[in-house]
């Protein structure tokens, strides 16, 4: 004979279809945790375990950015469901750069920055990355310089150097981010900027930008003008769940 449903597997088929539906945003935050841990605990009322993670780190993002240790230390959550729960900002990440494609446009702020933003996979960490860019504004390639404590100004500028003579590189793009959650640029962060740019103008490789990263939000250091192809009409600080996905759409007849 079939086994009978319990209770919490009826719930869990609920809530399955309820996101299939109406869509993940329909959920409250600790329905949202609940849907996640059924595939990292099974066999277990994980309504509860959510309230508490939450309860403990004060946000769904929170809980995602915790570190795997602390996670452990709420009742009912063990190594796998921790490990499941801190890879899955990764894993959005790297879905966001696959959209992007592997040699994406970032002709403009609202690209360059679109982009840019998927790259910090880690925000409580500091990350320093270099985007090379063609003579179209293609990314050749794109290296992590640091993570976490940044290294000295003339060792930075001379690895930035190195990596874009490397790739032929005819612009570059830097991007780093502020586990602050300041989109406010320091004067370091300016005076790294300008030493980065002169060593490379001596090179004949102009600096596009320098993209800030922040909370999911971005921040462009030139102001540019109209001979910069930076210059597009786009605010100097944006929202990146606002920029238009900036693969080539296929024309497709509008639904009525």
């Amino acid at each position: 004979m079939p086994k009978e449903k319990q209770p919490h597997d009826q719930h869990r088929e609920r809530m399955r279809r309820r996101a299939r539906e109406e869509g993940v945003q329909s959920l409250a935050p600790h329905e949202a945790l609940e849907l996640l841990l059924y595939y990292a605990i099974p066999r277990v009322n994980t309504n509860d375990i959510a309230h508490a993670l939450l309860d403990r780190f004060g946000s769904f993002s929170a809980v995602l950015d915790a570190d795997p240790g602390e996670l452990c230390q709420v009742p009912g959550v063990g190594e796998s469901a921790a490990t499941f729960l801190t890879l899955l900002p990764q894993f959005f990440a790297l879905y966001g750069q696959d959209r992007l494609g592997q040699r994406p446009l970032l002709d403009n702020r609202q690209r360059a920055g679109a982009y840019c933003v998927h790259l910090i996979t880690d925000p409580g960490n500091e990350a320093f990355f270099v985007l090379c860019l063609d003579a179209h504004k293609r990314l050749l390639h794109r290296r992590l310089l640091f993570s976490g404590t940044p290294n000295e100004a003339p060792v930075l500028v001379r690895k930035v150097a190195e990596y874009a003579l490397q790739q032929k590189a005819c612009s570059i793009l830097l991007c780093h981010n502020h586990p602050s959650g300041s989109l406010e640029p320091s004067a370091e962060d300016y005076a790294v900027t300008r030493q980065i740019a002169d060593a490379l103008a001596a090179l004949q490789i102009p600096v596009d930008d320098h993209v800030l990263v922040a909370d999911g939000r971005f921040a462009c250091f030139f102001p540019g003008d109209e001979a910069d192809p930076f210059a597009a009409p786009v605010l100097e600080l944006a929202n990146a769940a606002d920029t238009p996905d900036p693969r080539p759409r296929r024309t497709s007849p509008k639904k009525r």
